[in-house]
């Protein structure tokens, strides 16, 4: 069609009497297509397009430090749901009471719990999440290969460093959700308790907060002033991406407005 119409433009009589009948308009649509396609195959479109990855279903597999669901682990269900409502599989990894259920299938996530020696007194030790606790690997590593997990997300600093080992035994992606500033969020936590000046120490979870960063294949933050934080601790702009904690509009819509 856009040889008749440059035709028509250059000579209107010859158009009008030789080309606009049925046989030399389909003619003339089948050689356009002919050098279209000869264009499109010898300039590389078709190569491009031919890599570019076909969006496929993934699983990913949400490693929590407490038990779930809890009031306090928003951003973690959030993440599944949108997963979940993407068309994604979520499967969450959390710790348990003793009496919960070791799986449970919910909205958001298929939700797995730590049982290992449940019925003995390590449990309460080997079951609280921990950045030297490697049992939570080996325990990670049994879900992922159970449920085929593609990416691995270690919601928060106690459980990166294990959620990190268990990804490199696996070779899939880790990526490490920072939801605060660590470094800042411990010197506001009273210090009651010997253990406290350890695990509560600015200095101690700062440094654990930037090698997890580190050893992590992409890192997610909550407000913009982290990505400039992290950057000056060596970490690499592209690697960092912020997910801020924006509410939902059903969970918005669901609660009832304040009233003044």
């Amino acid at each position: 069609m856009m040889i008749i119409a440059a035709a028509d433009a250059l000579t209107g009589w010859f158009v009008s009497h030789y080309i606009l009948g049925d046989v030399s308009l389909l003619g003339l649509s089948l050689l356009q297509g002919m050098v279209f396609a000869w264009w499109y195959s010898a300039s590389g479109q078709a190569a491009q397009c031919r890599a570019i990855p076909s969006a496929r279903v993934m699983t990913v597999g949400i490693v929590v430090q407490n038990e779930y669901p809890h009031v306090g682990l928003v951003r973690p269900r959030r993440l599944a749901r949108s997963l979940t409502r993407a068309g994604h599989h979520a499967v969450i990894l959390a710790s348990g009471r003793k009496d919960a259920a070791a799986y449970e299938a919910l909205e958001e996530a298929a939700v797995h719990r730590f049982t290992y020696l449940r019925r003995s007194w390590v449990h309460k030790l080997i079951a609280t999440a921990s950045p030297l606790n490697l049992v939570w690997s080996l325990w990670i590593v049994r879900v992922a290969r159970r449920e085929k997990l593609d990416v691995l997300v270690s919601s928060n600093i106690r459980v990166a460093l294990p959620t990190v080992i268990a990804a490199r035994w696996l070779s899939v992606p880790v990526i490490l959700d920072l939801e605060e500033n660590n470094r800042e969020a411990v010197k506001l936590y009273p210090k009651t308790t010997v253990t406290h000046y350890l695990i509560r120490n600015s200095r101690l979870v700062g440094w654990l907060e930037s090698l997890a960063a580190r050893l992590s294949d992409h890192v997610w933050v909550v407000v913009e002033e982290n990505v400039g934080r992290l950057s000056q601790k060596g970490q690499a702009l592209n690697k960092v991406t912020v997910l801020c904690n924006t509410p939902s509009l059903d969970e918005v819509h669901r609660k009832p407005p304040c009233q003044p």
